[in-house]
């Protein structure tokens, strides 16, 4: 009987090391990609101060951050089971930003289907975007979340940061892209006067041109510098940043883009 007993515990005691060790896989897991995204998040915003350091050196007043996350977050062969994940990413946004219930606006494109949400506060916006598309025999779901404030004092304090990381949480797991953009305005008219803060600015950053767009009053500069990590690749070049400028009649608009320019 003894002897019974004993195997018994000992089928116990295995099976709670084997759940246990199962459970902390899944909790050790999470917690690798919650760090591994503050991470991400935390060299995206080094490369922002490094951008708004380079704007106030060549008197280009701040504006405005533009943030965005974007990654495909689940695919299925099953119509219902996208339905129930669709439902379940809204209620997690919900959970993120605190917001009760949050107002998806539907927009049926035919192949693609798209909800967007936003919630807005004085000078700062979330938005959260669905996409809903297929490929060959399988649905897929993009989220894209957009975090954009304009100045109002410390364009780059922690505070905003701490925001984007709150509303992002549990949502983004690993093959993610993240993009950010500051825009800013100068007294500048010129276009010789551009130009040389332009050269200023991708000299100092040791940038190599990889695409050039001249409209004029409008000119965009794709480039890749060694001073940042993450890098996209496009026909077959990597680039990670982007640089350009408009000139209108009273300033200068400027937009400084890591990797790309986004809206």
């Amino acid at each position: 009987m003894r002897k019974i007993m004993f195997l018994w515990f000992q089928m116990i005691f295995v099976a709670l090391l084997l759940g246990g060790g199962f459970w902390w896989g899944i909790i050790s897991r999470g917690f690798a990609n919650d760090m591994n995204f503050i991470e991400r998040v935390n060299e995206s915003w080094t490369q922002l101060k490094f951008q708004e350091k380079l704007f106030k050196k060549q008197e280009i007043t701040p504006d405005k951050i533009n943030w965005l996350i974007k990654e495909t977050v689940y695919r299925t062969s099953s119509m219902k089971e996208q339905g129930y994940k669709l439902q379940e990413i809204k209620k997690q946004a919900e959970i993120q930003l605190s917001a009760g219930t949050l107002q998806w606006q539907f927009i049926d494109g035919g192949n693609t289907r798209k909800w967007t949400a936003y919630q807005t506060d004085q000078n700062e916006t979330h938005r959260y975007t669905l996409l809903l598309y297929r490929q060959k025999e399988t649905y897929q779901i993009d989220l894209i979340y957009q975090y954009q404030y304009t100045n109002r004092g410390d364009l780059l304090s922690s505070d905003h940061m701490e925001k984007m990381i709150c509303a992002t949480k549990g949502l983004f797991s690993s093959e993610y892209i993240i993009f950010s953009c500051i825009e800013g305005h100068s007294n500048d008219k010129l276009i010789k006067s551009v130009q040389k803060k332009t050269d200023q600015m991708m000299k100092e950053l040791e940038a190599q041109q990889v695409d050039f767009v001249d409209e004029g009053t409008f000119v965009s500069i794709a480039a890749y510098t060694d001073h940042w990590e993450s890098t996209f690749s496009s026909a077959e070049k990597k680039l990670n940043m982007q640089l350009a400028f408009r000139i209108g009649e009273r300033e200068t608009k400027w937009f400084f883009g890591t990797p790309l320019l986004l809206e």
